[in-house]
């Protein structure tokens, strides 16, 4: 989940960026479909197994096809940002941060020393000096508020979602649903997803850098549909089907359209900081909270009232949105695009 920003970056121009990433990301929601879909007929544990040899399959397939054929990068960048490669270079190093590859002290050069020639020490001392990259980008990132507001925010709500995507069947079957119809709600969820995804990011691309309406429009959409939702199981609003399936729809969709969103932002927070860097800790930080979420959940308290757990859902929705109406954006990336844009135009 980390990648979709870093293949928009390298192969797709600023003005398509976030409509490449929401493409990319959605695509996840495939196997969710399919899980889903699956679901409904699965009436048996020994169907769970040709299921699971079909997965493996498909996803060797796909493997095989990346090793055959993936090219690394068009020939020119499509964005200023990425200057002549494919990688972003982090925040500077200093002198100090460097593992020599040549030692001090005058004993000889790479030259004259077959040791220190050597490919293998080349090589190792090239890995060290990425680790220190790594790390020194790792502690860039999280000095940055408005990153830790963005990621904690994401985090936590896709995270608590995909928790609470797990267990709604038993959340739902106290109004008499059955596994079949959460199934359905399920891929209506998905298949909704993947139709606004892309929407949502061309309008997020024509934007530019007033993406914010857009993102909290998103996290309104959620925490509303997500109210409405727990006052349905509460018995505050008449329970009715069809209202059930919009809600999901509106539920899983609005969370799975945010995520694109967040990506880009979180890359345009973090820049120079590599795609791969930025995103790999909101993916962290979304499977801690869904580890939790779990864990919370399978207590024998919250067991005897599930209800607590859509109210959960509901309150981080609500606190996500005030916390990102009051945050300040900064788009650095998307301000060194635009000045070399405006500096190589004619």
């Amino acid at each position: 989940m980390g990648a979709p920003p870093l293949i928009s970056a390298v192969w797709f121009p600023l003005s398509q960026r976030t409509l490449s990433t929401a493409i990319i990301t959605q695509s996840m929601n495939l196997g969710t479909l399919v899980g889903f879909g699956t679901s409904i007929f699965l009436t048996e544990s020994s169907q769970v197994y040709p299921l699971l040899r079909g997965e493996a399959v498909v996803s060797i397939a796909i493997f095989l096809m990346v090793i055959v054929y993936f090219p690394a990068k068009p020939p020119p960048p499509p964005i200023p940002s990425l200057g002549g490669g494919t990688n972003i270079s982090g925040p500077t190093i200093q002198q100090d941060d460097v593992v020599p590859i040549i030692p001090s002290g005058g004993h000889g050069s790479a030259e004259g020393d077959p040791l220190l020639s050597s490919p293998h020490f080349n090589a190792s001392a090239e890995r060290k000096q990425k680790l220190v990259r790594f790390w020194k980008d790792i502690l860039h990132i999280i000095k940055i508020p408005a990153f830790d507001v963005v990621a904690m925010a994401y985090g936590v709500t896709s995270g608590v979602v995909a928790g609470w995507q797990a267990v709604l069947v038993p959340l739902l079957e106290p109004l008499g649903y059955t596994q079949v119809q959460v199934g359905r709600m399920g891929c209506c969820g998905a298949i909704g997803a993947m139709l606004v995804a892309p929407i949502a990011g061309r309008i997020s691309d024509w934007c530019h850098r007033k993406v914010k309406p857009v993102y909290l429009s998103l996290y309104a959409g959620f925490t509303v549909s997500m109210l409405l939702f727990c006052l349905i199981v509460s018995g505050v609003i008449p329970n009715w089907l069809p209202a059930m399936y919009m809600l999901s729809i509106c539920i899983i969709a609005t969370i799975n359209v945010v995520t694109p969103v967040v990506y880009e932002l979180a890359v345009d927070i973090t820049f120079p900081v590599t795609e791969s860097t930025s995103c790999g800790i909101l993916v962290l930080l979304n499977n801690v909270a869904c580890l939790v979420f779990l864990l919370v959940g399978d207590m024998q308290s919250v067991q005897e009232s599930p209800a607590w757990l859509n109210w959960a859902v509901t309150a981080t929705g609500a606190v996500v949105f005030v916390a990102m109406l009051f945050l300040k954006w900064h788009y650095p990336r998307q301000v060194v695009d635009d000045h070399n844009k405006s500096t190589q135009q004619p």
